[in-house]
């Protein structure tokens, strides 16, 4: 996995320094990412979609309380669109930007292998009314689909993950590590609703790169 020099366990009750606002050309929040190195940063490809062309990654947790926003961009061929297979079965929907200037190494997070199944995990985004970003506590339920997505059972109906979610960092409540990035939140027609994340081993089979 990507190498990263912070830690994220250590300071359970401050906003993550790797969690990252992503902001589009209209200057609407687009949604999320995870800083993985000091240039790098995690999100979802239809959150570059949605900021279109000009991305900037806002920094919420940064050291000096300030915001610092550094203007970013696709790094290279680091996006896998989301595709449908024939069935509606999802895959894909990742990216890694590139940032025009680096950050502390002391900010970054390394992703890990996924927790078990019934552990609760956190996600930390930035959804309507809450653009500084709010916790979203959700159970890993298992995996689902042929991309090896996760399916997260959140732990109240009013913290399924909403648009300003989609790029989070998902960290495992018990040990502090990020194991893997949100997708999206459903409500299907029976009333039930999922969250549903890439793991860590899917991100990586996606942008070998990292």
């Amino acid at each position: 996995m990507a190498a990263g020099g912070g830690d994220p366990a250590a300071s359970p009750m401050k906003t993550p320094s790797w969690a990252v606002r992503i902001r589009g050309a209209d200057g609407e929040i687009a949604g999320a990412g995870i800083l993985l190195t000091p240039d790098r940063v995690l999100t979802c490809a239809h959150v570059v979609d949605r900021a279109a062309a000009r991305l900037t990654a806002e920094f919420v947790g940064a050291a000096d309380h300030s915001v610092p926003a550094v203007p970013a961009r696709v790094d290279g061929t680091n996006y896998v669109p989301e595709t449908l297979d024939a069935d509606g079965d999802p895959s894909g929907d990742v990216a890694l930007l590139r940032l025009e200037r680096p950050r502390p190494v002391e900010e970054t997070v390394r992703l890990h292998r996924l927790s078990a199944p019934g552990r609760e995990v956190r996600m930390y985004g930035f959804p309507y009314a809450h653009n500084g970003g709010i916790w979203f506590r959700s159970t890993v339920v298992g995996g689902c689909g042929r991309d090896g997505q996760v399916q997260l059972s959140p732990v109240s109906p009013g913290e399924l993950a909403s648009p300003g979610c989609s790029g989070a960092g998902v960290a495992d409540s018990r040990t502090g590590e990020v194991i893997g990035m949100v997708l999206s939140g459903q409500l299907d027609q029976h009333g039930n609703r999922f969250s549903f994340m890439s793991p860590a081993e899917t991100i990586a089979r996606h942008l070998p790169g990292l």
